[in-house]
């Protein structure tokens, strides 16, 4: 029987191919679910959707985040996944 690797949800886990960037959230009202992250090394636009494991961001906050760089289908922006604050 073949063994699986077990099911990560994507916004949650990293994926290993994946590198961490680094960002500056750029958008994030109080009591919204969602935000925007801009990242470090190109200046581009991230999206970010609160969800298990994100925790509440404050505009200015800096943070680690993985994603994969394409928008989804008909979306502007792509999805940070796995975001994380982090002290500067």
């Amino acid at each position: 029987m073949p063994k699986y690797a077990p099911r990560r949800h994507p916004k949650t886990a990293s994926p290993p191919d994946r590198p961490r960037r680094t960002g500056l959230v750029t958008r994030w009202e109080p009591g919204e679910s969602y935000g925007f992250i801009t990242a470090d090394e190109d200046g581009r636009t991230w999206f970010v959707s609160r969800t298990p494991g994100v925790p509440e961001l404050e505009r200015g906050a800096a943070v680690t985040f993985t994603g994969s760089g394409l928008p989804p289908a008909g979306k502007r922006y792509p999805n940070a996944w796995s975001v994380q604050p982090v002290a500067r």
